[in-house]
């Protein structure tokens, strides 16, 4: 009986399996703003203005970078049973500038949010700063394990 080792198998899987695709754009398509709606249980009813999108595909776990604007204040913005607007606290150092994607600014900024378990062994790391004349600019950094 002909088998192959355990490092041939592994190989073969990793060389033969596509997970996905990975996406980097301040243009993000309609179905990768739905996606990020749903996965970050953000409310269908708050207004989007996505400022940028990244999606790292290709691997076993997604992981996706999401900035928008919205005329919504902080404590519209997301499902309250997710994101419960008490729990809202400084995480300005929780985020890092990411060189090759200039609209991922959150240097500098005061982020107000917090990290939330979500459902299916999802995470998610949520940075909001209010606009002057009103609306938030927010940062989310989404991942499945």
């Amino acid at each position: 009986m002909n088998r192959l080792c355990p490092a041939a198998v592994f190989f073969l899987l990793c060389g033969c399996i596509s997970f996905g695709e990975d996406v980097k754009t301040t243009d993000p398509a309609p179905e990768h703003v739905e996606r990020c709606r749903l996965e970050m249980h953000i409310l269908p009813e708050v207004e989007i203005e996505p400022e940028g999108f990244l999606l790292l595909g290709s691997g076993i776990d997604d992981a996706i970078w999401f900035k928008f604007t919205t005329p919504s204040a902080m404590t519209e913005i997301f499902d309250p049973l997710i994101v419960d607007p008490d729990s809202l606290e400084d995480v300005s150092d929780s985020f890092s500038i990411m060189e090759d994607m200039p609209w991922w600014d959150p240097s500098g900024r005061e982020l107000t949010g917090g990290a939330y378990e979500l459902p299916g062994v999802r995470f998610m790391l949520v940075g909001m700063e209010e606009l002057p004349h009103g609306g938030t600019t927010v940062f989310v950094m989404w991942n499945e394990t």
